[in-house]
């Protein structure tokens, strides 16, 4: 049987680097969304909750709250994005298209199970025949 070394020194350096980075990563990403969330607001306030700019903005704060592991949020923000966009420019539009896919990964994000059905036989049981 084969030891090996473990150099325990540049495995504790790597875990301070990459516990640095991650923290790091979620600053920037509450500056991002502190950001989205004051232009979001001057946009409604000057233009007003319905212009076609907002969803825009719903969307890109709907990813940092993704981004943050913040679904529940993020599911919120989407649909009132998906109404103002049909709104503004109809339920065919490629960003209420866009809209309605991040809707669904949102969803299946929050809960990958719940009411999949299955389709066919289980692959990994086969039914006796």
């Amino acid at each position: 049987m084969e030891l090996r070394h473990v150099d325990l020194v540049r495995e504790e350096e790597g875990k301070r680097f990459l516990l640095d980075t991650l923290a790091l990563a979620e600053t920037g990403l509450a500056e991002l969304e502190e950001s989205y969330r004051r232009a979001l607001s001057d946009l409604e306030t000057s233009r007003g909750s319905d212009h076609h700019d907002v969803p825009t903005l719903r969307r890109h704060l709907t990813d940092v709250e993704d981004a943050r592991r913040r679904v529940s949020d993020a599911r919120a923000d989407v649909p009132r994005a998906l109404a103002i966009r049909n709104a503004a420019l109809g339920s065919g539009h490629s960003g209420a298209a866009a809209d309605r896919a991040a809707l669904a990964s949102l969803l299946v994000a929050e809960n990958p199970y719940k009411g999949v059905a299955r389709t066919g036989p289980d692959p990994v049981r086969p039914q006796p025949g």
